[in-house]
């Protein structure tokens, strides 16, 4: 029988004593009960009905389940499946002042990895911070003054900040990659921004590495990527690693059962090369054939047919010895931009970056000055992320009253009404006249074709995801992917079964990850559970939302049917309403090997050698 709702208010104090407590109080067989839900198990088999029991943060029993629970969840009619796991965010800071990952863990999402492109909070010592607080907040549309006011930085080293984020009291799990870039600015200070590392200083970087690795990292994560700068419009750190300085880290990952690496290659803005996979390929090999996932897979506008070439490029080079895979995005990418924030979305175009980051006088003056709009037009002249389709380009939102007449025009019409001037001056005069505040919105920046959308996010080595949770706070909202795959992708489009689509957002990303007891509902595995109204599931409209420190705002959306969340065993979001539970913690790489396999696999990946 399920308790009263007066019961229920007991039964959330007595969640923080013993469970032998619990059990004498209310004399019930288990903590929860979930009963007659369809299972959709995680593990791409046919659906089914049946209860699932959790005790103790573990699924102790499903079948037909007899018995009572502190709590009892009517899933008649819903679809149960494990939570899913989100491996590319940039949560590193966001977890501090939002221990509940918002909105992300109201999409069902119940693990995290952060740390991914190279960069995070960690290391970081005192005469650092400023420029890591910069690099961050420029190379991931992170507002400096949330990061500023939301953040007390106590720790430096990598096991400090892990040990600091799970103190905080958090709302899903977190695993964490090894920064690449970090590590080289720790060793080599304003020279990592400037040159390729010496032999001594890669040595001394791997000394840091083996530290992070043995504090729980799952391995390393770096960036080539050519949009990839810091607050001064320099290339983050990691863009001055040459080929043998990637490497040697792959090879020391050779040492570490769980781990593998993320990586953004140099052609992420404008599509890849042989040459991008060639590397991805020798750091996989170098690594012992370890999992390589590589940010992101995409329809890239210019490029018809190069999603194609690179899922080619990826097979050959498995066919190798190497383990390739591509994160995907099942969102057509529109995006935002005000040059009064900016964020990277031009930094892969030299002048534009170096533009957008001066301060606001002297980027006026740049912007005003004729022989600087000569080069911003050059940029444009190449490939990048942010392409010259300015049809596309249309005014969202001015600050000025008297500049509304703006609204909703395209830069197209906007230069014609100045007398037919070029589009990019259009743009630039119309920010100026706004001072800079203007919000331009692009439509679809990439992924322009859904037939070719639905052939990335079918292919066997691609990934769903690309959140980029808590990064791009102002152009980009794709917190809700997995409900975007199996409410649009699977219920209307039919372009896989629930079953696959399910195991491609939890079992898929466990495995390569290493989180090897999650992604899946079976017996003795962590209660990391969902449920959900298949036939209501949704997504509301993208909002604004004033919620993150130091008056800053960002873009959110929230799901539609979702029911229920439960991590590691307790229920911490209930028809879309937070229950105040944190059961979350950090997961670490080596809560999966104990001492001796891992002493083993030392000795023996010492004796082999790498080609």
């Amino acid at each position: 029988m399920e308790p009263t709702d007066s019961v229920r208010l007991d039964v959330r104090d007595a969640m923080t004593v013993s469970r032998s407590e619990q059990w004498r109080k209310y004399k019930m067989d288990f903590d929860i009960i979930i009963r007659g839900g369809t299972i959709v198990d995680g593990l791409n088999t046919p659906a089914y009905q049946a209860n699932i029991a959790i005790t103790d943060g573990k699924i102790v029993s499903i079948g037909q389940v007899s018995g009572t629970a502190i709590k009892e969840i009517n899933a008649i009619g819903k679809t149960v499946t494990p939570g899913f796991i989100d491996m590319h965010t940039h949560m590193d800071g966001q977890l501090f002042w939002d221990g509940m990952a918002t909105p992300s863990a109201y999409h069902g999402i119940t693990s995290v990895m952060i740390a991914n492109c190279g960069f995070a909070l960690t290391p970081i010592q005192p005469e650092s911070k400023d420029w890591v607080i910069k690099m961050l907040s420029r190379v991931e549309g992170i507002p400096e003054p949330s990061l500023r006011e939301g953040l007390d930085i106590t720790w430096q080293t990598y096991p400090e900040y892990l040990d600091a984020l799970d103190s905080l009291g958090l709302g899903l799990n977190v695993g964490a990659m090894v920064p690449h870039s970090n590590i080289r600015y720790d060793v080599m200070g304003e020279a990592s921004r400037e040159r390729v590392a010496t032999a001594e200083e890669v040595a001394s970087m791997l000394v840091i590495f083996e530290e992070c690795m043995q504090a729980g990292g799952f391995g390393l994560s770096s960036s080539w990527n050519s949009g990839h700068a810091d607050a001064d419009g320099v290339p983050v750190p990691s863009r001055f690693a040459d080929k043998e300085e990637l490497i040697s880290f792959a090879k020391a990952l050779r040492k570490y059962p769980v781990s593998g690496i993320e990586f953004t290659p140099q052609g992420l803005m404008s599509g890849l090369t042989t040459e991008d996979f060639q590397l991805i390929g020798d750091m996989s090999r170098a690594a012992g054939g370890k999992p390589v996932n590589w940010n992101a897979l995409l329809d890239v506008y210019g490029k018809p047919g190069i999603w194609r070439k690179e899922l080619d490029w990826m097979e050959e080079q498995n066919a190798k010895g190497a383990q390739i895979y591509a994160i995907n995005s099942c969102f057509s990418i529109d995006a935002d931009i005000c040059f009064a924030t900016a964020g990277n979305l031009l930094d892969d175009r030299p002048n534009w970056s170096r533009v957008l980051a001066l301060p606001y006088d002297e980027k006026v003056a740049a912007l005003s000055d004729p022989s600087e709009r000569v080069k911003l037009k050059k940029d444009f002249e190449s490939d990048g992320l942010f392409s010259a389709v300015w049809v596309d380009v249309k005014v969202n939102a001015v600050s000025k009253p008297e500049n509304e007449h703006y609204l909703g025009k395209n830069l197209i019409q906007i230069a014609e009404e100045k007398g037919g001037i070029d589009p990019i001056d259009a743009w630039i005069e119309v920010a100026l006249e706004d001072d800079l505040k203007t919000e331009f919105f692009r439509r679809a920046l990439q992924n322009q074709d859904e037939d070719v959308i639905e052939k990335i996010i079918q292919h066997e080595l691609s990934i769903p995801g690309v959140s980029d949770g808590g990064a791009h706070l102002e152009y980009l909202c794709q917190y809700g992917w997995p409900i975007k795959l199996l409410s649009y992708w699977v219920k209307e489009k039919a372009a896989m079964t629930l079953e696959e689509a399910v195991w491609r957002c939890t079992t898929f990303p466990a495995e390569i990850v290493g989180l090897k007891d999650r992604g899946s509902l079976q017996v003795g595995r962590p209660a990391d559970v969902i449920v959900f109204d298949y036939a209501e599931l949704g997504l509301d409209d993208v909002s604004w939302a004033s919620d993150i420190p130091g008056g800053q705002r960002r873009k959110v959306h929230y799901p539609k049917g979702m029911e229920c969340v439960i991590v590691n065993g307790e229920v911490t979001i209930e028809h879309g309403v937070a229950t105040g539970r944190r059961p979350g913690k950090v997961i670490r790489s080596t809560d999966y090997y104990d001492s001796v396999s891992h002493d083993a696999e030392i000795t023996k990946s010492e004796s082999e050698v790498v080609a």
